[in-house]
């Protein structure tokens, strides 16, 4: 009587091999879904998109409009190179402004990468020229094109004509406090607007 061999049983996966696998298909699955996001999402919500002022705040422009600040131990170089940067988004967006003057008062009172809005499509401030770090320029125009002037419109049927300014700088800690352990104030680097009102018209 013959005998007869027995099938063997199918190799199985090693778990390493499972693992390979997931790694994979989430893999594909994450490039997928960044072409779906790439392709459909608006540019606003998306961080690796270039900032345009044009369009409304959206979910990553904050994060767009912080990668425009000059770090405090930045090299001269650096504060040039992203200080240009940001006025030339400035003016791709119909904004007249031009590079300030920087300042050391000395302490934490220094301002570096200082410009000076001085027209175009923006609300006028008064008084005019104000300097101010870039990015707090930035944050003005989109404030000014996409909060104030909408609400406005929308809220009191009118356009803004002017906006009455308190100011950027000063060199004083938070609420003018004497006290050295309260922290500086951001007046101190010029990246602070005090809004006194807006006029209509």
């Amino acid at each position: 009587m013959s005998s007869r061999s027995q099938p063997s049983a199918p190799d199985k996966p090693t778990p390493l091999a499972d693992v390979w696998s997931g790694i994979v298909t989430l893999g594909l699955l994450a490039c997928g879904l960044f072409f779906l996001l790439d392709a459909w999402a608006p540019p606003r919500d998306l961080p690796w998109k270039p900032l345009d002022l044009r369009q409304p705040i959206g979910w990553a422009t904050a994060a767009k409009v912080a990668r425009l600040e000059v770090d405090d131990r930045a090299s001269p170089e650096q504060v040039e190179a992203r200080t240009t940067a940001c006025l030339a988004l400035l003016r791709q967006a119909g904004v007249q402004v031009r590079r300030g003057q920087d300042r050391d008062d000395g302490g934490f009172c220094v301002v570096r990468g200082a410009v000076r809005l001085t027209g175009g499509e923006m609300t006028p401030v008064s008084p005019s020229g104000l300097a101010m770090r870039c990015p707090l320029a930035v944050r003005h125009i989109l404030w000014d094109r996409h909060v104030l002037q909408p609400a406005a419109r929308d809220v009191l049927g009118a356009e803004p004509a002017r906006i009455d300014s308190l100011g950027t700088y000063a060199c004083r800690r938070v609420y003018g406090s004497q006290d050295e352990a309260a922290r500086p104030s951001q007046h101190a680097r010029a990246n602070a607007m005090d809004v006194a009102g807006v006029r209509l018209t």
